[in-house]
């Protein structure tokens, strides 16, 4: 399988909720990063594959998925950039927000190394 292949996979995995192949399809030392700082529960560096999990049960919590849809996929060697969109419900405050997002993905030996969110995280942060 190519480096493309295995994200398209991932993606199609994390979309059917198949969490375990998602979190089997990483590097024992992956990083997994995203944005929003202290105010998204989900957001920071997380380690390791039982890190990873931790941080989806941090998003499921705070969100639900309407729409994730990766929509172009740019491979170069061991990355792959994904550029999508999402419309998410946030269930602190139950609005529903849009919005773009790209993800970087770097692989090693077939598996994902280090996975970075780019995203405008304002968007998620509850209003009071």
């Amino acid at each position: 399988m190519t480096n493309l292949e295995i994200v398209q996979n991932l993606y199609l995995k994390f979309a059917t909720g198949d969490i375990p192949a998602v979190l089997a399809a990483l590097t024992e030392d992956v990083e997994w990063v995203m944005p929003g700082g202290a105010v998204l529960p989900f957001a920071g560096i997380w380690r390791g594959p039982q890190e990873v999990a931790h941080m989806f049960g941090k998003l499921a919590a705070a969100l639900t998925f309407e729409v994730f849809e990766p929509q172009e996929f740019i491979s170069q060697g061991n990355t792959v950039v994904v550029i999508g969109r999402s419309r998410d419900r946030l269930q602190a405050d139950n609005r529903v927000v849009e919005l773009d997002w790209v993800a970087v993905i770097r692989l090693r030996d077939g598996k994902v190394a280090r996975y970075q969110v780019y995203e405008d995280t304002a968007v998620l942060v509850p209003q009071s």
